[in-house]
């Protein structure tokens, strides 16, 4: 950053945790500098799997900071119906946690940008809260590590997995040893199609197991159905409301009161 940059940008968004980089980047593109990338040159990071970020508290500022920086900038409905399908695929695939936090996410960003006064000490507990609270895991037969499938167990084709999937947001949860279980080493080898039309996944580390639950996730769909359909509304009033309050919030002026306070 070339000296003098912050004087004309301003400080970090007050994002805790999740996208306050990409927010500073794109707000030094419109002020006029020029981003580059130096070619052959690398960073080794992990991965975002070995994060845990899609089944840990940090997925609730992780979507709503992604959700506040495209409206302020200008982003189409079109982040609202990638919002969406990530968002089916969470319900199909068993990661039910997942869903309800980026549920509570949109919610908090329809809202408006108020939570960007307190966030870097209200979001974690929030959110940690939300999956405490969460219903429990049903009681189903898993089995034991002796008696698991190989690692990722039996292939289902995607459509018939597709259509097992959606089958089971009304089928009964299982109970029983036919049950259709995949195991896996542990969530970061998780991907989503890992969970699609299964009854269960199972993770050799010990983590918990995802169980098919049809009654949480119907409730969740038609959260997510009426979030979208709230924020698709909405959208041209949230673009100008972040376009305002993440400049004011990201001033010297308004860090120095955040220590102060």
């Amino acid at each position: 950053m070339p000296a003098g940059a912050t004087s004309d940008l301003g400080l970090a968004a007050p994002y805790f945790l999740k996208w306050d980089d990409a927010e500073y980047g794109l707000r030094a593109g419109r002020t006029g500098y020029t981003v580059r990338t130096l070619p052959g040159f690398a960073v080794h990071h992990p991965t975002w799997a070995t994060k845990g970020t899609s089944s840990s508290w940090s997925s609730w500022p992780l979507h709503r900071n992604r959700i506040a920086t495209a409206a302020a900038y200008g982003g189409g409905r079109g982040v609202l119906a990638d919002s969406f399908v990530h968002q089916v695929k969470h319900v199909l695939s068993l990661q039910y946690a997942t869903a309800e936090l980026w549920n509570a996410a949109l919610a908090e960003a329809l809202d408006g940008p108020g939570w960007l006064d307190d966030d870097l000490t209200s979001v974690r507990p929030r959110a940690q809260a939300l999956l405490d609270d969460a219903p429990q895991t049903p009681v189903v037969a898993l089995p034991t590590p002796s008696a698991r499938p190989a690692a990722g167990g039996t292939p289902v084709p995607a459509r018939k997995a597709a259509l097992r999937a959606v089958v089971g947001l009304v089928r009964p949860a299982a109970t029983g040893g036919g049950s259709s279980v995949a195991a896996l080493a542990g969530p970061s080898a998780f991907g989503w199609t890992d969970g699609l039309g299964r009854d269960a996944v199972v993770f050799d580390d010990g983590s918990a197991p995802l169980v098919r639950d049809p009654r949480r996730a119907r409730r969740a769909l038609a959260r997510i159905l009426l979030l979208h359909a709230r924020a698709a509304v909405r959208w041209g009033a949230l673009r100008r409301a972040y376009a305002r309050a993440l400049p004011a919030s990201s001033s010297i002026e308004a860090w120095r009161g955040r220590f102060d306070a």
